[in-house]
């Protein structure tokens, strides 16, 4: 079956189906991804390591992340996505049982970057296997509907697993995450239907887009760099403003909660005003987190962590629409290179924290935040035609060369 006619043959209850599943995997991969942003002072205790040092694990993790994406997504590009999909979960559930057993932050670093090995396979092909479904005109909705499970990620993931590591500690929290990477996996296999890769000569033949990938990837990486500065120190910036503690959770669960109102707003407004949706979500990212640099009452803080939130959660999906939509006929390698320069820019921006907080107070990082979000929102502005409407292609039914139908890019 063809991925055009297969996206033509799936029920909406179905594709529904599929989407919630997938968005299920995103869940537990950004829960394992952020696991070090709630547990950052118990993980410094457990592995006898400052504050700094502990959440240079998300460094550890998003550059074994960029090192393998490409070679792994090359590797598997005539695998069917199921099979993918599902032993990229497997692979997480095991990382997870070797983080939590971790005697020393070497380990830790080594039992993350395991998981890191199969995370450019789930964020590359996941929005793309959930688009090829999707019925057309709907590839902005399908993106945002399996990046809400990231969303809940930050909402219930992410508060869940901080609660678990203040009442069990990290290293009983970090086994109840590869219990859910494994029961995943088993949801995987048992949903989602075979989807073959697409034939041969649709990824040879779309090979024109790599202008257009190269600007993607470009404001991605200035992006994330900014977002993660500050981010990956989110504890420590909110702790003045009395959010520590028991507040943490609560603070985390409005930044998810945000997010998911952000996802659901891009996802209504991408497939019609693609790049004037890019430029609010950038525009409200850096003039929230810019701000928290000054804010000093709490209840101004918790809103600036909110917008925050909203802008941070719609960003993966517009940056993953405008590079599916350079390659549409054949995004896998396209979609990995933008995974690259997402992984890029987090360790970029985790390592570059961390320097930052050994020389000056954390009220600083929001600062330097937002000279890179800045320089990011005015590469959208100045690229409208990688992040604004694109004429109809292929992917949409139009004859090929050979006078067949040309498969929906959904692959």
């Amino acid at each position: 079956m063809t991925p055009r006619a297969a996206a033509q043959t799936t029920t909406a209850g179905a594709f529904y189906g599929r989407s919630t599943v997938l968005g299920l995997a995103l869940f537990v991969y950004l829960t394992a991804e952020l696991f070090p942003i709630g547990a950052l002072n118990e993980l410094a205790v457990g592995l006898h390591v400052a504050p700094a040092t502990a959440g240079l694990l998300l460094t550890a993790y998003a550059i074994a992340a960029g090192v393998a994406t490409l070679p792994a997504v090359w590797a598997c590009r005539q695998l069917d996505r199921r099979r993918v999909l599902t032993a990229s979960l497997v692979l997480l559930a095991l990382s997870q049982v070797m983080f939590g057993l971790s005697p020393n932050f070497t380990v830790a670093a080594v039992a993350r970057g395991v998981a890191a090995i199969a995370h450019g396979l789930v964020w590359s092909q996941i929005p793309v296997v959930a688009a090829r479904y999707a019925p057309d005109g709907m590839r902005g909705r399908a993106t945002a509907a399996v990046f809400a499970g990231s969303s809940l990620g930050l909402i219930a993931g992410a508060p869940i697993v901080t609660g678990l590591t203040h009442e069990l500690g990290w290293r009983a929290a970090a086994l109840v995450l590869a219990g859910a990477a494994g029961a995943t996996a088993v949801l995987l296999r048992a949903s989602l239907p075979a989807t073959p890769p697409p034939p041969r000569e649709i990824r040879v033949r779309d090979t024109s887009g790599l202008g257009p990938v190269l600007v993607v990837c470009l404001v991605t990486t200035t992006l994330v760099v900014g977002h993660y500065v500050s981010y990956t120190y989110l504890t420590l910036l909110i702790a003045p403003a009395g959010l520590g503690g028991s507040l943490l959770v609560v603070v985390l669960a409005g930044y998810g909660i945000a997010g998911l109102f952000g996802v659901t707003f891009v996802g209504r407004a991408l497939d019609t005003h693609p790049r004037r949706t890019a430029l609010i979500v950038a525009t409200t990212l850096t003039c929230g987190v810019t701000a928290l640099g000054i804010a000093r009452p709490g209840w101004v803080v918790f809103v600036l962590v909110v917008l925050w939130g909203a802008a941070a959660a719609a960003l993966p999906v517009i940056l993953q629409h405008a590079v599916i939509g350079t390659a549409p006929d054949a995004p896998d390698i396209p979609s990995g290179a933008y995974v690259v320069s997402y992984q890029l820019g987090i360790s970029g921006g985790s390592a570059l924290g961390a320097a930052l907080l050994s020389q000056s107070p954390a009220a600083s990082l929001p600062l330097w935040s937002g000279i890179a979000l800045a320089a990011g929102t005015i590469l959208i502005a100045t690229a409208p035609a990688v992040f604004g409407p694109r004429q109809p292609s292929r992917t949409h039914g139009a004859p090929s060369r050979d006078g067949s139908r040309a498969g929906s890019g959904r692959c």
